[in-house]
């Protein structure tokens, strides 16, 4: 019997992100289960004096972009090419978490 069905690894992409992926890959193949990798971009808009440089939207959408290229390399490098990669624009905190059901309609 399978203890493990699905990991859903919530990762900063920072400097160690590889190594706690490829520890989550591992207990994945020990348990035949699958890896969901899960990135919430929180974006915090800095406006001096009131003015903003750029739409926040397009900074958001820029920062959801990269974090969507980040990922995959990630995944590339700890061996998880086929796991599912979710990147979100949000806040950071218990609202950024996925229910078994929401990523799987993701």
């Amino acid at each position: 019997m399978r203890e493990y069905k699905k990991i859903l690894l919530a990762v900063d992409i920072a400097e160690g992100s590889e190594k706690i992926a490829e520890r989550a890959r591992d207990v994945a193949e020990r348990y035949g289960a699958e890896v969901i990798l899960l990135h919430v971009v929180e974006y915090v808009p800095v406006e001096p004096m009131g003015e903003a440089l750029l739409p926040a939207v397009q900074i958001e959408g820029e920062l959801v972009e990269r974090a969507t290229r980040r990922i995959a390399e990630l995944a590339q490098k700890a061996g998880l090419e086929k796991a599912e990669r979710i990147v979100r624009a949000g806040n950071i905190g218990p609202s950024s978490c996925v229910s078994p059901r929401t990523a799987a309609s993701t």
